[in-house]
């Protein structure tokens, strides 16, 4: 039997077994033994037996299901998927299990090897493993497990999630304990340097006439220690954990953070270009925003660290507003006909996305193709609106 044949065959079944899988809320493990026939020298797929337990819930009886091919049981965007991958195995002889997923989405049948699956909202999933028997060097049939993997998948991407918030949390927790550290540590040398100049300035007119220039020395020194005590107050007020919403300029934020990794992007030989609307202003927390575009910039910095020559590391920032969105477009300048295989792919992007989504209520993208590379941000001018 071919498979246009099939097709016609499978409109006139109104219950396939992968929608029947699907629509059951309780996880279920269904296991089916397929046995493999050469016909028209192509293997060809039929259920031999299935476990009954699990049958039950999907209200489906056995000798509904054994005999037939799996073109018969299931939808044909997914049949087809499970012959590919069948006929993939039994042509390799593998001996090993096999596992991947089959994504549904509007009808529409995909399949995932990859384990790291990105759960889309409005998907359905199955896990399929497929335990190859080979006996004499000859593949005569194969074990098949499927679970109904949607309920599982999205409880293991919101316990990732939570995860990723409290591991970003703890990070900053962590920084801010440190800051605030150092800023104590720093700012007792300075105050006792401060004295101890005004001692010697004391001591030195005591015993000089002409000491015209001292006040000037004193107070080019005094400028200094005001400047590095500015630069320790705004580390430690930068990294402070604080949930205080108000408005504020969103231009004055990024200038904080390029002023907090200023050393970093001189030290990692960065060019950034920024072009931003005047005063856009947004109400929400400034140092979880400042934060959060510290850490987006710092995995930026450590990609062209990674991938783009010293000389070739330039980013074009563009912040600008549009319908209650405030929009930022992080963009990679770099020669397309040199660097024609790399790929965009930031270590933490998982986790500034949860942060992202969860506490600004906006959205991140990577642009990731042969004409641009770079990052699309998506924040509302009012999380509290959201």
């Amino acid at each position: 039997m071919n498979e246009s044949v099939n097709l016609l065959k499978v409109k006139h079944i109104p219950h396939k077994m992968d929608s029947l899988i699907c629509d059951v809320d309780k996880l279920i493990e269904l296991t089916l033994e397929v046995e493999i026939r050469e016909e028209n020298q192509k293997p060809k797929f039929y259920i031999k037996n299935i476990n009954t337990k699990d049958s039950e819930y999907l209200k489906i009886k056995s000798k509904d299901i054994i005999g037939k091919n799996i073109f018969d049981i299931y939808e044909y965007s997914s049949a087809k998927l499970y012959y590919e991958v069948a006929l993939r195995i039994y042509n390799s002889k593998t001996k090993g299990s096999v596992k991947f997923y089959i994504k549904n989405k509007n009808g529409k049948s995909s399949i995932i090897f990859d384990k790291k699956i990105a759960i889309e909202e409005d998907a359905n999933y199955m896990e399929i493993t497929l335990y190859p028997f080979v006996e004499d060097n000859e593949m005569t049939k194969m074990f098949v497990v499927i679970k109904n993997a949607t309920k599982y998948l999205k409880e293991i991407q919101t316990l990732k999630e939570e995860e990723a918030v409290k591991i970003y949390n703890d990070k900053i927790t962590s920084m801010s304990d440190i800051i605030s550290n150092l800023s104590h540590v720093w700012r007792q040398p300075l105050n006792s340097l401060n004295f101890c100049i005004l001692n010697l300035i004391d001591e030195i007119k005591d015993e000089c006439k002409y000491c015209i220039d001292l006040e000037d020395y004193y107070k080019e020194m005094w400028e200094i220690m005001k400047s590095l005590s500015k630069k320790i107050d705004k580390f430690q007020s930068f990294f402070e954990l604080s949930d205080k919403n108000e408005h504020f300029e969103m231009k004055r934020c990024i200038d904080l953070t390029f002023e907090i990794m200023e050393e970093k992007i001189k030290k990692d030989n960065i060019k950034i270009s920024i072009n931003a609307e005047e005063k856009i202003n947004m109400y929400g927390c400034p140092n979880e925003f400042s934060q959060l575009m510290y850490h987006i910039f710092c995995d930026m910095i450590e990609w062209c660290k990674e991938y783009l020559d010293i000389n070739d590391r330039i980013l074009d920032v563009k912040i600008y507003s549009n319908n209650k969105i405030i929009n930022f477009e992080i963009r990679l300048i770099y020669d397309k006909q040199k660097y024609k295989t790399i790929d965009l792919n930031l270590k933490n992007l998982m986790i500034i996305r949860n942060i992202v989504e969860q506490r600004m209520k906006g959205t991140i993208s990577l642009m990731d193709d042969n004409l641009e590379k770079g990052i699309l941000l998506n924040i509302p001018f009012s999380i509290e609106e959201v």
